[in-house]
Order: structure tokens, then sequence, then C-alpha cells
């Protein structure tokens, strides 16, 4: 398990997975300042820089806010990547109706293990992407945007109701080969209603 200690004026809450020890904060006066020594235990996957959340609570009201540590690897090498796929964009070009009309996508990938990953490309059972060559060190992420590819939606897809192609990450980690997917989330395409999905990440 990787471990740290950060000196902080506020409890630290940590994410799914971590554990922590929050500190008692006794009252202070006003004007007055004091540190305290929060321990927080990542999952032996982790690695790199984080951002955590950090909440003081006094008197019912709670303050809160974003801190970025550092955590250093202790454990043996794990590979994990985190793929995101969302609908960027739609381009209403067909006659009545959705056939003929193009999606682009935005897929963002995150390196959630404890070494970095290179050479990640991106393919998708819609076709495009690519974005080949991409390198992550743990805890970074990058967005990927094909902008020379359209998916032109098809009969075959209104008659399926929906548009949810399936998005696959390659990589090598540690000398060897590192794999994730996910679908995008499902694009609405019956008639009576309009297309819709995850907002775009920035």
């Amino acid at each position: 398990m990787a471990a740290f200690c950060a000196t902080l004026s506020l409890s630290v809450v940590a994410p799914q997975g971590w554990s922590t020890r929050p500190a008692a904060i006794p009252r202070l006066d006003a004007g007055a300042a004091l540190g305290a020594t929060v321990q927080v235990t990542a999952p032996p996957a982790v690695s790199g820089r984080r951002e955590l959340r950090i909440e003081y609570t006094s008197n019912g009201r709670t303050a809160s806010g974003p801190v970025i540590v550092t955590v250093a690897t202790t454990g043996p090498p794990v590979a994990a990547l985190v793929v995101e796929p969302y609908l960027d964009s739609l381009y209403p070009l067909g006659d009545a109706g959705l056939v003929g009309d193009e999606m682009r996508s935005v897929v963002r990938v995150t390196n959630t293990g404890n070494v970095a990953v290179t050479g990640a490309v991106i393919a998708s059972s819609a076709g495009g992407i690519g974005c080949s060559g991409l390198a992550l060190k743990p805890g970074e992420s990058s967005v990927c945007r094909d902008t020379a590819f359209r998916y032109r939606l098809l009969a075959a897809d209104l008659a399926a109701g929906k548009w949810e192609p399936a998005f696959a990450v390659t990589g090598t980690a540690a000398g060897k080969p590192v794999t994730a997917g996910a679908r995008l989330s499902a694009v609405d395409l019956m008639p009576t209603k309009s297309p819709g999905a995850r907002s775009t990440p920035r």
C-alpha cells in the first residue's frame, strides 16, 4: 500500500478504494491557524499526482476544496487504464430524419495504474479515432479527438433505436500489453426524441 502524510488545516475526503484517518480539528479562535496531519492510504495500483478533496466542518457548516497530492510507488507494478468515450458533435446532414446525419466522438484515457503506459492506440467499432502513440504517466489522462472522421448514421442504427459504439485502448506498460475498453453512453435515436449523451470533457 502507498501512503503519505499531508499537513493540512482541513480533513481529507478520500475517493473510493482509499482509506483515511481524519485528524481531530479543535475549535479555533478568530484569526488563529492550526496544522493537522492526516494519513491517507492509496490502493496499490495508484501512483503519481492525484487530486483529492479536503473538508472542514464547524457548527454545521462545511468548507471544501481540492488538494493535489503525490503518491509514491511502493508495491508491484500495476498497469491499468480507464476509457471514457463521449459524443462530441452531431451534424444534421441528412434529409428528414436522422439517417445520413453524422456523429463525432471524443475519448478520454486515464492511466490509473502505477507504471507509465506508452504507445497507446485508440480504436472504435464505428471507425476512426487513432491518436496513436499516447504516453501516459501514472495519474495522467489524455483526450483524443478524431477531427478527420465522422460516423454516418444508417437506417440500421435507427432500427436499433440507439448508437453506442465500443472503444478500446491498447498500449504497453512495464514491458507487457495493457488494454481497456468501454462503450459510449447510448445515444437515443428514437424518432420522437433528440439524440443525447454525456457532455464532452474539457
